[in-house]
């Protein structure tokens, strides 16, 4: 079960609506019982887990593209260059500009 809701996040953590009652209801399970079971079993809350894969693939992107900051934030799921600048910085200790240098 868990496989297939984390195939489904790797499947589709570019579309910004993604959210824990979407993964919830694809695999077919109330929100609150997804939220208890994944967090048991990953060992991280969803968003935390949907966080960290959208970051890990920004980060792949700026590696391997010219794209430009704004276009990564939006391929990885963020409406907002802002709100991704501060949750790449926080994770990765360094702004997106900073780390493609």
């Amino acid at each position: 079960m868990m496989i297939r809701a984390k195939r489904f996040i790797m499947d589709n953590y570019a579309n910004p609506e993604l959210t824990l009652g979407s993964v919830a209801s694809f695999i077919g399970l109330n929100e609150k019982y997804f939220s208890t079971k994944f967090t048991k079993e990953e060992g991280m809350t969803f968003s935390n887990y949907l966080t960290e894969v959208r970051i890990r693939k920004a980060r792949e992107l700026m590696e391997t593209t010219d794209l430009k900051i704004y276009e990564i934030s939006q391929s990885v799921g963020y409406n907002s260059v802002e709100h991704f600048t501060r949750v790449f910085k926080k994770l990765c200790k360094v702004s997106p500009g900073g780390y493609r240098k």
